[in-house]
């Protein structure tokens, strides 16, 4: 066990020696082109979130997307019934440690396709959901 987490405290050094990343790994012989995979260790903090929140905007606001107007279970049948995914209006990343905030699952959360919740999350602003439904209509003529 003592040498179990000697190994362990030598990799949390390395980590943090690297700016929260393991090392990067040199493969030899690789041929040009190749894809290579590698798992990577990282050191970052996260914040938790109530795990029910999507699912009260989603039984709230339904299934079909906001923005494009997309429904999974049209097009997929069973397999897409009740999929969508729920997005913040109010960023969440604004939210300061320890603080609480209210929100309301209609006005503070759009109902997104997998396709426009990373398109929003590519915008200046993310939580401006006309100016995603604003590109879409301009891409769309």
């Amino acid at each position: 066990m003592l040498a179990d987490l000697s190994i362990m405290i030598q990799a949390y050094n390395e980590i943090i020696r690297n700016g929260g990343q393991a090392a990067l790994v040199e493969f030899e012989g690789r041929d040009e082109g190749s894809i290579v995979e590698r798992k990577k260790m990282s050191l970052h903090q996260r914040y938790d979130r109530m795990g029910n929140v999507p699912e009260i905007v989603k039984d709230r606001k339904g299934y079909i997307c906001e923005a494009c107007s997309f429904d999974f279970e049209q097009t997929y049948g069973e397999l897409g019934s009740h999929y969508i995914e729920a997005h913040h209006l109010k960023p969440f990343k604004d939210l300061v440690p320890e603080d609480v905030r209210y929100l309301d699952p209609i006005e503070d959360f759009a109902v997104l396709c997998a396709n426009c919740h990373r398109m929003i999350h590519r915008q200046e602003d993310p939580s401006d959901l006309q100016a995603l439904i604003a590109a879409i209509k301009k891409g769309r003529k």
